[in-house]
């Protein structure tokens, strides 16, 4: 391997250096590096964040320069900031992102079916082309479908979900096109970010690119099992990078290795500094969590309390960028306490929805390596033999997740319990008699009038009760219909699909989140913004009255 390295110059000069190149060999792809906005303009994008130019962080940091950054970061340094209006710079110097175009829906149609079906136009979106260094989305070759709002770009584990819906609606080739993108995406990066923007390309979500891959072999054949091998293993190596030199009991980035040898995984990500799109919010949180661990402790010196401090900014910073990339974000799951956000601890938790889907990333990669004739397709992977000693809660009945540092399994009952009975974890008979006890628990805890939450507690978290989506949704109905509780996937899918109808006769909108403890209201999701469709709304909506509608 031969590295090109361009050595970093002052941030006036950065825009000279937009990005290095990690040259691999020829058998491999290109990894890029390209600098975030909030890398790009240093103190400028601090300073527009933290004084709430625009609504949302996000807004900026998808804004597009109208000249050279360098000139910019020089127009900004030499500027008199006693008397200099910052919106009006801004302004005057980017231009602003533009969302999704308003459909102006004025309601016709009778059925949310329909309506969705007449408006996947509005989060369609053609190829981005090359690179463009004044703004921070990445290069897409083909189109794509946005999640919709201000999510202007495309999203890794949103689109599976969005494709469930194309896949009713027979559109192959977006489908297609999207796992092209995400192929072209793992040659570029090593694997996918959870939105295709620089600021996003530390961070993956929940790997869903094997079940993409399935899902368009079982539309256009098994060939494509081979057409997309090499990239379903580039993310899986992905996920087990380090994996070879962890000695018992260490983590490395997203693997860690377990006392007894057993490999298993997290999220992670590796930067330590608040997201570029939700900065001031994230700032804010952090400061308030140090400002209430400072108060019951002493230190022997001024220098003292502030590597505390840092520290500890450090480890919050992290442990909320690894709960984005879960896509839980955010939810009391990944608290030690339960309630309170300074004891997040993402980090040290084995998911056992994340685990689960490595195995069956493993599996499909295995069966793509056996369709191409590959000799001991099996080769290259790792102890998992331990997945129900780790995740199976014989306590509760249930799956749990796994704190690995206190190596014991959490007491909390979550959505993500079901997501490994929808894959071959063990054998199907041993999994039936799982869920049979499994069921009982999620219908006591989770099951709602209007479909699933993620977490019974509410903490006041978006992820928490009272809010269901719709890939838990659709995931704890796969999980259930797979292993035998067929009136209770369809029972809970009934409840889904009326709850999305009720909300389309009442505001003609799709939402990202819906509350489904008290039908009257539409959510406590703050994400919640009134749209004419929503990517993974929209999926499994159609899918599911497909499957479970009640003429079925």
């Amino acid at each position: 391997m031969y590295v090109i390295d361009i050595q970093r110059k002052s941030m006036k000069n950065w825009i000279s250096f937009l990005f290095f190149l990690i040259v691999c060999n020829k058998n491999q792809a290109q990894e890029i590096y390209l600098p975030a906005p909030n890398e790009l303009y240093g103190q400028l994008f601090i300073d527009v964040q933290m004084a709430h130019v625009f609504p949302d962080d996000k807004t900026f940091a998808d804004c597009i320069a109208k000249m050279d950054p360098g000139i910019i970061i020089n127009e900004y340094e030499s500027a008199d900031k006693s008397t200099l209006d910052l919106k009006q710079f801004v302004l005057d110097h980017f231009r602003l992102p533009t969302n999704p175009p308003a459909f102006n829906y004025i309601k016709q149609e009778k059925e949310l079916s329909n309506h969705i079906n007449s408006a996947w136009s509005i989060l369609e979106r053609e190829s981005t082309g090359s690179y463009d260094p004044f703004g921070s989305l990445l290069e897409i070759p083909d189109s794509y479908f946005v999640p919709g709002g201000n999510f202007r770009e495309i999203h890794y584990w949103d689109s599976y979900f969005t494709m469930l819906g194309l896949r009713e609606n027979r559109q192959v080739e977006a489908i297609q096109f999207m796992v092209d993108n995400f192929a072209f995406t793992i040659n570029q990066f090593g694997h996918i970010p959870i939105g295709h923007r620089t600021y996003f390309v530390s961070r993956t979500h929940p790997p869903f690119f094997a079940m993409m891959v399935e899902m368009l072999a079982e539309l256009k054949g098994d060939f494509i099992y081979g057409k997309y091998l090499s990239a379903m293993e580039r993310e899986y190596a992905y996920w087990m990078e380090g994996a070879k030199e962890l000695k018992f009991g260490d983590a490395n980035k997203r693997v860690v290795r377990l006392k007894d040898g057993t490999y298993l995984n997290r999220y992670w990500d590796d930067l330590d500094i608040p997201r570029a799109e939700y900065y001031s919010q994230d700032v804010a949180i952090v400061e308030n969590c140090i400002t209430s661990d400072l108060q019951n402790k002493k230190f022997e010196s001024a220098f003292a309390e502030k590597r505390f401090s840092d520290s500890l900014r450090s480890i919050l910073y992290r442990n909320i960028r690894a709960a984005d990339c879960s896509g839980w974000n955010l939810s009391s799951r990944w608290f030690s306490d339960g309630e309170n956000l300074n004891s997040i601890e993402t980090t040290e938790i084995l998911p056992v929805d994340l685990n689960a889907m490595i195995v069956n990333m493993e599996s499909i990669i295995i069966k793509a390596r056996k369709i191409q004739g590959v000799k001991n397709a099996e080769a290259g992977f790792y102890k998992r033999g331990g997945f129900n000693a780790f995740f199976w809660n014989e306590k509760l009945n249930y799956y749990t997740d796994f704190q690995f540092k206190k190596y014991k399994k959490k007491d909390l009952i979550t959505a993500a319990g079901m997501f490994p009975f929808c894959f071959d974890i063990e054998d199907i008979k041993a999994q039936k008699i799982k869920m049979g006890k499994a069921s009982i628990v999620l219908q006591k805890n989770v099951l709602k009038p209007g479909g699933i939450v993620s977490v019974a507690r509410n903490s006041g978290q978006q992820w928490d009760a009272p809010n269901g989506s719709a890939p838990i949704q659709w995931m704890t109905v796969m999980g259930l219909d797979r292993c035998g509780q067929k009136d209770l996937a369809k029972d809970i899918s009934l409840r889904w699909i009326k709850r999305n109808d009720m909300e389309f006769e009442r505001t003609a909108k799709v939402l990202p989140m819906y509350n489904v403890e008290d039908l009257k209201f539409e959510a406590g999701s703050k994400n919640n913004q009134g749209l004419d469709g929503f990517g993974w709304t929209n999926g499994v909506y159609l899918a599911m009255k497909k499957k479970y509608g009640e003429n079925k």
